[in-house]
């Protein structure tokens, strides 16, 4: 699978380029990207695994709806998951990855003294998760947190606007707060921050969804 188209249609999907129940173009694709009909074939297995379009005989990929019921099981799992992957990282992780870390929190006050894009902030939170989860030495369970995190993230694109400051400041906070817990070493802490950023997002989706 090219994991360069994989991830272009994955984040056309999940930023709302390709809007729920859209059928996806395979011959633009092919154009646009020249390549051959079996990468774009492929890429699109895949997301119909992680449940983010639905292959129809005859019809195509169509990108799935967003089914808020099961957004609600996924963040139940998720809130768990993220906090455990916190635990092991605190015990396992070194210091170039606090340093890495660190890095990324320069950049998110950066953000949030001249703004930024929802894609943005974004990408910082998934270079966090992912310094996190090498850092937990789990590959088993950086996949689920993987695949439960793209379920999820198209509902925080529809539910936080075009004013992302808040949300910055809410990613500033929680990555300040794990940098002082991951250098005490302090597991249990890392992982109540976790839990409770995920928390944070299932109850911001409460006021804006029927959820």
């Amino acid at each position: 699978m090219d994991k360069k188209i994989y991830n272009l249609i994955k984040e056309r999907i999940i930023n709302g380029h390709y809007k729920p129940s859209q059928l996806i173009n395979e011959k633009q694709l092919i154009n646009e990207l020249a390549v051959s009909r079996t990468p774009i074939r492929e890429s699109l297995a895949k997301l119909e695994w992680e449940k983010l379009v639905n292959i129809v005989p005859r019809a195509g990929a169509i990108v799935s709806p967003i089914e808020l019921g099961l957004i609600r099981e996924v963040y139940q799992v998720r809130i768990l998951i993220e906090g455990y992957l916190g635990k092991l990282a605190a015990d396992k992780i070194t210091d170039t990855q606090i340093e890495k870390i660190s890095k990324i929190l320069d950049t998110a006050l950066k953000l949030k003294k001249n703004g930024g894009t929802k894609d943005d902030v974004i990408n910082l939170d998934i270079e966090f998760r992912n310094i996190m989860a090498d850092a937990a030495g789990n590959k088993t369970l950086k996949e689920i947190s993987d695949y439960l995190f793209n379920i999820t993230i198209r509902v925080w694109y529809s539910a936080i606007g075009n004013n992302i400051s808040e949300e910055v400041e809410i990613e500033t906070k929680h990555i300040k707060d794990t940098i002082s817990a991951l250098k005490d070493r302090d597991n249990d802490k890392v992982e109540q921050i976790r839990r409770s950023m995920i928390s944070g997002y299932v109850e911001k989706l409460k006021k804006t969804f029927d959820f």
